[in-house]
């Protein structure tokens, strides 16, 4: 739920490297999934606080770490109609695409056999 002042909604994000914090107020959230779709969160979308962190893992390698607990769909991916492909399309279409050339190598087979 995201924290509201006003009439404003915010989510609180707090940035912590190598013992520095800071604190910003996120007004709108855009991000990108897997398949490059853009996706915007504002308003009353916005969780409550965003908890970012870098530092040394090891001697001169740096990290950093966003987790994220993405709502899962009950079956995969919906088609969509907006000119970005979808994965349940993709899947689709690679699994028909798959099973005709299966039928095709087996009729040129049979006919193969009998010739």
């Amino acid at each position: 739920m995201a924290l509201k002042h006003g009439s404003d909604h915010y989510t609180k994000w707090m940035h912590m490297e190598n013992g520095q914090v800071m604190i910003r107020r996120i007004h709108r959230m855009e991000i990108q999934d897997a398949l490059g779709r853009l996706h915007e969160i504002n308003k009353e979308q916005l969780p409550e606080a965003i908890l970012t962190s870098t530092g040394e893992a090891n001697k001169g390698k740096h990290i950093a770490r966003v987790l994220l607990r993405p709502r899962s769909r009950m079956f995969g991916e919906i088609p969509s109609f907006d000119g970005i492909p979808s994965a349940f399309v993709w899947n689709a279409f690679v699994f028909g695409s798959g099973f005709f050339s299966a039928l095709t190598l087996r009729y040129f087979a049979r006919l193969l056999m009998e010739f």
